[in-house]
């Protein structure tokens, strides 16, 4: 990062998670979600859904950095070149 490595120390934290809530998470519970994160020293999370805009910026004020997963999965949704291209 900024012309030096950084050793990726993180976790994967997903909203949804706790069944209680579902995807709709209040404050608290994402205020408790990256206070986890912190205290355990990651700097680097990863994300498969959209997150509210309240955790990007509890990311953003503690220096962890986000890795948002672009929702697409399997062959089916690859853009259309010969199969042998993707061997």
């Amino acid at each position: 990062m900024n012309g030096e490595r950084i050793k990726l120390m993180g976790v994967e934290w997903t909203a949804g998670s706790i069944p209680d809530y579902g995807f709709a998470e209040a404050d608290s519970v994402i205020l408790s979600q990256c206070k986890l994160m912190k205290d355990v020293n990651a700097i680097f999370t990863r994300q498969h859904f959209q997150q509210d805009d309240l955790f990007f910026d509890l990311c953003d004020r503690n220096g962890i950095i986000i890795q948002q997963e672009v929702p697409l999965w399997g062959l089916k949704h690859l853009p259309m070149i010969p199969f042998a291209i993707l061997l």
